[in-house]
């Protein structure tokens, strides 16, 4: 092998991995973000107590990996983070809204799950 072919090797490698990971977290926000909303609609359970804050702190760190785990610039990327804020924004309050925006939080996500798995396929040669 040459040093080119052992370098896209490990580079689709890696950007395979950094997609299931991206998925993982996509998941995780999705599932922690629902369980606020539902929380947020339950007239029993108050924001002060310790279990609601330990839904919100989940989100904080669901959210957090998600930021980490996405680039600093790119269309694509700013358009899953605002649509996780939107997301959020929604969950605390009984929003109508919330079913379609999780949807779109999904949608940008798998648009860059696309995109990547493109490039992810080029530099490995395949079509």
């Amino acid at each position: 092998q040459t040093y080119k072919s052992i370098a896209v090797q490990a580079i689709t490698e890696e950007r395979i991995e950094w997609l299931d990971e991206l998925r993982k977290i996509a998941e995780d926000f999705s599932f922690a973000i629902s369980e606020v909303r539902l929380a947020n609609l339950d007239c029993n359970l108050q924001r002060n107590t310790s279990e609601y804050r330990k839904l919100t702190r989940e989100v904080d760190r669901i959210y957090a990996r998600l930021l980490l785990q996405l680039g600093p610039e790119g269309e694509q990327e700013e358009k899953i983070i605002e649509a996780a804020r939107k997301l959020i924004s929604a969950a605390e309050k009984p929003h109508e809204r919330f079913r379609e925006l999780e949807k779109d939080f999904m949608h940008e996500t798998r648009i860059l799950l696309k995109q990547e798995w493109k490039k992810a396929k080029n530099e490995a040669g395949v079509k």
